[in-house]
């Protein structure tokens, strides 16, 4: 299969006003391939796009030049995809409306994530707790050390974090945009999306290069998320998180949801505990998410190697001498909450313990 395989009809189609993916899927099911129905007589396509769609498609036809814009695209590092290249996502393939183009920024211009490695979402609250961030630290580290792609939004809160966890331990990551990959939305998370192109990862959309985000666009951009990807994590989200949309996504395109369980009180509880009562998979470590695809057998209570880098810094110091919560904070210069949830964490894994003075020691 040649990558450039009708990759001007694609984009064109993709560029085009109107036409959409549900239209080009009827296109080409009329016509036989993109090509064919790009170049199809006015009365030919009426029947398919309406007469006022047909008309501008037309004019968009007359004065499109794919060369240019493909010439454009390669200059800044943007590969246009189309599913006739072997670099589209192929679970994205199967999906009822699956982007007519996919736009990839990376700097080395095509994206170098295989394609058959296991791909998992990550997405949650944009207002996460102490408890969400340090347990999204936790799944993506385990789930990058066995080579597990992460994608998630760019969206501040979990999504960040998740992006920026698969960073540091080296993992690869794709950031799917509901913007032009080169917008950076929100402005808030630029330092983000650089240090996601940086370390040679990948900027992801269906939007052609310049597109501002919209409301519409994120829904749009959620199906996608999920669309790449075997499973979706959900940590944290309030009842009416956009998280929840990307779940309920997934479960539509046949994909397993995972959700992390907290706190019954909290509200950024909801969206997870609503998730495990319809029915997803309850998730507390990434090894959790690897044991469904067979491929690491679970592990507790052992294992330093899946220990997110704060985690290993409490075991250092604690491995000198039994120390309280409120000096582990200070040497490590973490706040009490964040502390909490992390040795919380350790000591459901078997790694440390609680005296009776209230110390933490190792065990």
């Amino acid at each position: 299969m040649s990558d450039m395989l009708y990759t001007h009809e694609c984009l064109g189609f993709a560029l085009a006003p109107g036409v959409g993916p549900v239209g080009f899927a009827r296109l080409v099911k009329r016509f036989g391939d993109p090509k064919k129905a790009f170049n199809a007589p006015a009365q030919a396509l009426m029947p398919i796009l309406g007469g006022t769609l047909t008309n501008r498609f037309l004019q968009w036809r007359g004065t499109f030049s794919p060369s240019e814009i493909l010439n454009k695209y390669h200059a800044t590092c943007i590969t246009t995809i189309t599913p006739y290249s072997s670099l589209y996502p192929p679970l994205l393939k199967e999906i009822v409306d699956p982007p007519i183009c996919l736009f990839a920024l990376q700097k080395d211009r095509l994206p170098q994530t295989t394609l058959d490695a296991l791909y998992i979402a990550v997405v949650g609250s944009r207002r996460h707790s102490a408890y969400g961030k340090v347990v999204t630290s936790k799944i993506v580290t385990e789930l990058s050390q066995e080579n597990v792609v992460i994608v998630s939004g760019l969206a501040l809160g979990i999504d960040a974090l998740a992006h920026e966890a698969a960073i540091e331990t080296g993992g690869k990551t794709i950031a799917v945009l509901g913007c032009g990959v080169d917008v950076v939305y929100p402005p808030f998370n630029r330092y983000l999306y650089e240090k996601i192109i940086a370390s040679g990862n990948t900027i992801l959309s269906e939007l052609p290069p310049g597109t501002q985000p919209s409301k519409g666009s994120f829904v749009m951009r959620n199906r996608i998320v999920s669309g790449i990807c075997k499973g979706v994590v959900v940590i944290e989200g309030t009842e009416k998180s956009g998280s929840l949309i990307t779940a309920k996504n997934a479960a539509y395109q046949g994909r397993d949801v995972f959700a992390v369980p907290g706190h019954i009180t909290s509200d950024t509880a909801q969206a997870p505990l609503l998730l495990l009562k319809q029915g997803a998979k309850l998730v507390t470590s990434g090894i959790d998410v690897l044991s469904e695809y067979g491929i690491a057998e679970k592990k507790k209570g052992h294992g330093m190697a899946s220990l997110t880098h704060e985690q290993t810094q409490i075991m250092k110091i604690l491995g000198v001498s039994p120390r309280f919560a409120d000096e582990i904070a200070i040497d490590i210069r973490m706040n009490i909450a964040e502390i909490m949830t992390l040795l919380s964490l350790l000591e459901i894994e078997g790694l440390i313990e609680k005296d009776i003075e209230g110390k933490y020691a190792s065990r």
